[in-house]
């Protein structure tokens, strides 16, 4: 991590000269990558609980993914879509942050913990509950592009070795 030169890892959000460099880096990314019509979308942080600055200030965190969304908005020539995703193994925890980071809802699906078993007698069908629900979730947060960023089976409710449960879960 370069940056980790220049600044604390808890600084990382708010530094101005972390920042500067932040946004000469956004700006190479532009100009390298921003030409291509198979981009589809920045996603301009993975998993954003995970990080220190997360943990020290939420408001930090948000301001710096907004921030870094305007400037996308302001220079990428095909006016590309932004995200910011939050990690799902929690539960919904952090679902509900979603919507105020970027332009589409993104979200990672794993049932590690956390989440309700509607149907104990059948784990396949509580397991795809689950994923129809965050689903419905994610769209209700308004009239735009929402989606799973990672969602796997590795962790699910569900026997994930049986061929009907990878099935279900592909469909």
């Amino acid at each position: 991590n370069p940056y980790s030169k220049i600044v604390d890892v808890e600084y990382f959000y708010t530094d101005s000269l972390a920042l500067s460099y932040q946004e000469k880096h956004h700006r190479y990314m532009i100009a390298r990558w921003g030409y291509s019509r198979a981009l589809g979308i920045w996603e301009i942080i993975n998993e954003i609980h995970g990080t220190t600055g997360w943990v020290e200030s939420q408001a930090a965190s948000k301001k710096w993914v907004e921030t870094v969304h305007s400037y996308f908005k302001e220079n990428d020539p095909f006016n590309r879509p932004t995200t910011a995703s939050f990690g799902g193994s929690e539960g919904a925890s952090h679902f509900s942050e979603t919507d105020q980071l970027g332009d589409m809802p993104n979200v990672h699906f794993y049932e590690q913990h956390g989440w309700s078993d509607p149907y104990p007698d059948n784990v396949v069908r509580s397991s795809l509950a689950n994923v129809v629900s965050e689903a419905r979730k994610l769209k209700s947060k308004g009239d735009r592009p929402a989606f799973f960023g990672e969602a796997g089976y590795t962790s699910m409710l569900a026997d994930t070795g049986t061929e009907a449960y990878t099935w279900e879960f592909h469909n």
